[in-house]
């Protein structure tokens, strides 16, 4: 069969002649090797087995050096340690797309001038960035421009030819943080009725399901996502209750986007964890509903600002909402389960995990006008 791997860090023939493709002990002939892409026809296996171990090697074992080598001489000067590049600094450590960021490589004594620009390749997560350098002494100075990507942490991988992939000097370099940004909301103001709004901004996913757009803090409050790019978010604006009071005029409303690690809008549920454990609180209870779906109770506890958890009982549709979760209580002897089988605790897994969402807030971005409103 010919196989195709794609990944980053293959190398090249260019680089080493050393090049080993293996499945399980077995070897495969490559066709093709580029630092990306390895193509390769296997050959026979005659274990009993229908899946097998795959390992790319760009050198062989006795050509390794480190840790654990006892062989001499080191025929590899790459894998040495003393020779692997460092990362000193990276400015700055977060920003968006198009913005610039410079990286300080410290190099062994020697490598640092006969560094070019082909030589050297920079990744923020999978994302691979343009970049030029600069030479001073034994370090090369990285300038790149912040690619689009949603907004996240990701882990930034340097490597600088022929000896590899950059070490830190410290853990505080090892990520970068594409931010969530939103520049402006049009139209800011419109019906109680509800209206089409367009966010600009950067750092949304090109998946609209997994924004979620919080207009004030009560149920009526969010704003459905229909389209989304790096920098631009569209959805629909929820029609507010008229009978949520009686003398109702302008309200100004806080607007904040949430952008989560899975499709929360299409499932609320993806927001929370899910115990077995019956219903662990006794009589904290900030708000009730009956008569719900175990969605609609998780997406209630989103439209409201100081919600981290809820009961379910789905016998009697009965929702439950609560401002403390188990993890964020001191006293956790405060939570007994209440015996009821059929109930379930659910609480937002930013209690245990904040990274699984990114927020961004405008306070007051929008305005429901009474003199918009038809009556």
């Amino acid at each position: 069969a010919v196989v195709t791997i794609r990944g980053i860090g293959f190398g090249s023939p260019d680089l080493t002649s050393q090049l080993m493709v293996a499945a399980l002990g077995t070897l495969g002939d490559w066709s093709k090797w580029t630092d990306t892409e390895v193509v390769f026809t296997t050959r026979p296996v005659t274990l009993n087995t229908d899946l097998v171990d795959l390992m790319v090697n760009l050198i062989t074992v006795e050509h390794k050096c480190g840790p654990g080598y006892t062989k001499a001489p080191c025929k590899h000067a790459a894998f040495q340690i003393e020779k692997t590049p460092i990362i000193t600094a990276i400015s700055p450590t977060s920003g968006r797309a198009g913005d610039a960021v410079e990286i300080t490589v410290n190099l062994p004594k020697g490598y640092a001038v006969n560094v070019l620009d082909e030589d050297v390749t920079v990744h923020l997560g999978e994302h691979a960035c343009a970049a030029s350098i600069s030479t001073a002494g034994n370090n090369v100075y990285i300038k790149l421009t912040v690619p689009e990507f949603a907004a996240s942490t990701v882990p930034v991988l340097v490597r600088v030819l022929p000896l590899g992939y950059a070490d830190f000097a410290s853990e505080d370099l090892e990520h970068f943080t594409q931010v969530l940004v939103v520049d402006s909301m049009t139209p800011n103001q419109g019906s109680y009725g509800g209206r089409l709004v367009v966010l600009e901004g950067a750092g949304f996913s090109e998946m609209p399901s997994m924004h979620v757009v919080r207009i004030g803090e009560y149920n009526w409050g969010f704003c459905e996502p229909l389209a989304s790019s790096y920098s631009q978010l569209t959805c629909m604006m929820n029609w507010r209750q008229f009978d949520q009071d009686s003398n109702w005029g302008s309200e100004y409303k806080d607007v904040e986007v949430s952008l989560w690690d899975a499709e929360v809008w299409q499932d609320p549920l993806l927001a929370f964890t899910n115990s077995m454990t019956g219903c662990l609180r006794g009589h904290d209870d900030w708000n009730t509903d009956d008569c719900v779906s175990s969605a609609e109770c998780a997406m209630r506890c989103l439209a409201r600002k100081d919600c981290v958890s809820f009961d379910y009982r789905p016998r009697y549709m009965n929702c439950r909402l609560s401002k403390y979760s188990f993890q964020s209580r001191r006293r956790r002897a405060e939570y007994r389960s209440q015996d009821w089988p059929d109930c379930r605790y659910h609480e937002l897994r930013t209690e245990t995990d904040p990274a699984v969402v990114v927020r961004a807030a405008v306070p007051g971005g929008f305005t429901y006008m009474r003199d918009l409103t038809p009556d």
